[in-house]
């Protein structure tokens, strides 16, 4: 498992030997890096995801997302709690799976659907938070219609 903090706003703040390993950086290196710089063709999901549950301070969906890291490897983990620590801090555990690369997908879709909903009440339809968590929902539908595809084969 590997560890790493970020502040609200989407700034990494710490990072143990496992999470430092995944992203292939210093912890000094690291905090100059926020969500969604890791994220390759996704930044834009993680980082208006992040926006949408930080700024309600609630615990973020887990799910499978790909590290993008700057010599252009890619490191697939699951994220097994993301977590609120306090008002400024969450607590993101990770387990690393492979090498693979992929969208990011949300566990329950249902969570995201929520929020999705709420986003849109809250904001103008065409938000970037309300894009964002559209596309996270659409990358869970995805997911589990190849899954019911392979299972029924």
């Amino acid at each position: 498992m590997a560890v790493v903090r970020v502040s609200a706003d989407g700034r990494y703040l710490e990072a143990d030997a496992g999470a430092l390993e995944a992203f292939d950086m210093t912890v000094a290196e690291l905090r100059d890096r926020a969500i969604g710089d890791f994220a390759g063709p996704h930044a834009h999901v993680a980082r208006a995801v992040w926006r949408h549950f930080a700024a309600k301070n609630a615990s973020v969906p887990t799910g499978e997302a790909t590290i993008h890291r700057l010599d252009g490897s890619t490191v697939r983990v699951r994220y097994t709690a993301v977590e609120s620590e306090s008002t400024d801090v969450f607590r993101l555990d990770f387990d690393v799976l492979g090498s693979a690369d992929g969208p990011p997908v949300a566990d329950r879709l249902e969570v995201v659907l929520d929020a999705w909903r709420e986003a849109e009440r809250e904001q103008e339809p065409d938000s970037d938070v309300v894009d964002g968590l559209r596309t996270l929902h659409r990358h869970g539908l995805d997911r589990r219609l190849e899954s019911d595809a392979r299972r029924d084969k």
